[in-house]
């Protein structure tokens, strides 16, 4: 895509390496690009929600199978090699670039901060919906007091700690200052002299 072409496109379609290319290119100063950073945010936020609500819980490091099992069995067509190159490329493929920019950012943040902002992802509204119901929570809904905690806990915030939120007004509020703050992080980073394509991940 050309440059032109990419500055003035539709930002919620983009990838995170063309919402940054645009910001390259326009500066920190133009309002685009501050868009640009919030829609960049947003894509990282999910890649983290989605992180924390799968890839966190996958047992990375563990052997795929019990040491034990199949005993007794022989070395038939049935109990068949692992592929470990396969395995390790599943387990590992959570440490991409993206998912470390998107930890980075996390780790810039309150922890009751990182709860607010992770909360209102359509990952996270869509993971605590009943599973019978293909629908996305409202704000409303996912701070129910026993729907909240259990999200909490599966995003890997400690229950009973300061991250609960009594009115879906509080979680709303602190998710557009913890977007803020990393927008402010994004513009920065991207912006300065001599950065690589690495800037959010080396900071």
């Amino acid at each position: 895509m050309r440059t032109s072409q990419l500055v003035g496109g539709d930002l919620s379609r983009m990838s995170v390496r063309q919402l940054e290319e645009v910001m390259r290119v326009l500066g920190p100063e133009e309002a685009r690009s501050h868009e640009a950073a919030r829609a960049m945010v947003a894509e990282l936020m999910e890649i983290e929600a989605e992180w924390r609500l799968g890839r966190r819980h996958a047992n990375e490091g563990f052997a795929p199978v019990s040491p034990v099992a199949g005993i007794g069995e022989g070395r038939g067509e049935t109990t068949g090699a692992i592929d470990h190159m396969a395995e390790a490329a599943t387990r590992y493929c959570y440490e991409s670039e993206l998912a470390l920019a998107a930890h980075a950012l996390v780790g810039g943040l309150t922890e009751h901060q990182a709860a607010a902002v992770l909360m209102c992802t359509r990952m996270v509204a869509r993971a605590a919906a009943p599973r019978d119901e293909r629908r996305e929570l409202t704000s409303q809904q996912l701070v129910h007091p026993s729907r909240q905690v259990w999200t909490l806990q599966r995003l890997g915030f400690a229950p009973g700690g300061g991250c609960r939120f009594l009115s879906a007004g509080s979680m709303r509020k602190a998710a557009t200052q913890a977007r803020g703050r990393m927008v402010d992080v994004v513009i920065h980073r991207i912006h300065r002299k001599n950065t690589t394509s690495c800037a959010l991940v080396t900071g």
